[in-house]
């Protein structure tokens, strides 16, 4: 349900203002309630939400997932790490502009190559490049090679974007799996070949690890049955220790701990109600 919003024109959004704003939602929708608490990624965000973390200490904050994913991408695409394909999507920016720029060929582009649909736009420009844009199409072999090395490494990572984007389903049951999926999704891409992919992964892995990697994804993970108890799922260690963790922050009392630590058991080896033919199927 939609709670709220707040007007905060008039407010300067630093990290205590943000932390004052946050702790009174807090405490109007009861800490008791709250599983996670997701805010934008600045840095003054940050800072109210481990202020927030710090005071309470019985739910999680999670950054935003979609963002996060961005920042991956982000990466691929920065000179200092991947000259190549920066200079790549530099041609390709040119190519769109230049399409946007002639409506004959916008057209031609919309009936016989997209089936209607546009391509993503940067900033629409007049301009006289059309030798360029020519040499870049017709002539710069490994401009369409690099263009299917682009594909090959981000795509895992727009399927993910899209997961967690969506509204028809909660993505949280869903991410850690998919997390790992798309990484090995991009190794395979790349022919396994470790110095092929590791410059790509170490990025992924940087951002999981520091930024977006929380139990709760874990513990998601754990209680998704289409997930769990497929035969080739890993149930790595991470994943039960996910579960125990959210157990032990969301829940204060150690009875009820007890009491949800030995139904996670009979969940996990399907044992009375779990093992029913009506719960399997």
């Amino acid at each position: 349900m939609f709670l709220k919003s707040l007007d905060v024109s008039s407010l300067t959004r630093d990290a205590d203002t943000l932390f004052k704003l946050f702790d009174k939602i807090v405490q109007e929708v009861g800490v008791e309630h709250i599983v996670q608490f997701i805010t934008d990624n600045d840095s003054a965000y940050k800072s109210a939400g481990k202020k927030l973390i710090q005071k309470y200490g019985s739910f999680y904050w999670p950054l935003y997932a979609a963002h996060c994913i961005d920042l991956m991408l982000e990466i691929f695409s920065d000179s200092k790490f991947f000259p190549i394909i920066h200079e790549t999507i530099q041609k390709a920016k040119k190519i769109t502009k230049f399409i946007y720029n002639h409506d004959k060929v916008l057209s031609l582009m919309r009936s016989d190559f997209t089936n209607g649909r546009d391509l993503i736009r940067p900033a629409i420009t007049r301009d006289v490049m059309e030798k360029e844009v020519a040499a870049i199409v017709l002539e710069d072999k490994e401009f369409w090679l690099q263009c299917q090395q682009i594909v090959k490494i981000s795509e895992p990572l727009v399927r993910l974007l899209r997961l967690v984007n969506r509204d028809e389903k909660p993505s949280m049951g869903y991410l850690y799996e998919a997390m790992d999926k798309a990484k090995e999704n991009t190794e395979a891409r790349l022919k396994n070949k470790i110095s092929a992919y590791i410059p790509f992964t170490s990025v992924i892995d940087a951002r999981w690890d520091k930024q977006l990697q929380s139990p709760l994804h874990a513990a998601g993970s754990y209680l998704n049955l289409g997930i769990f108890f497929r035969p080739s799922f890993k149930k790595q260690k991470e994943i039960t220790e996910g579960i125990l963790s959210t157990i032990t922050r969301l829940v204060p009392d150690p009875n009820e701990q007890d009491s949800l630590s030995s139904q996670i058991e009979a969940y996990k080896n399907s044992l009375g109600d779990f093992g029913m033919p009506m719960a399997i199927h």
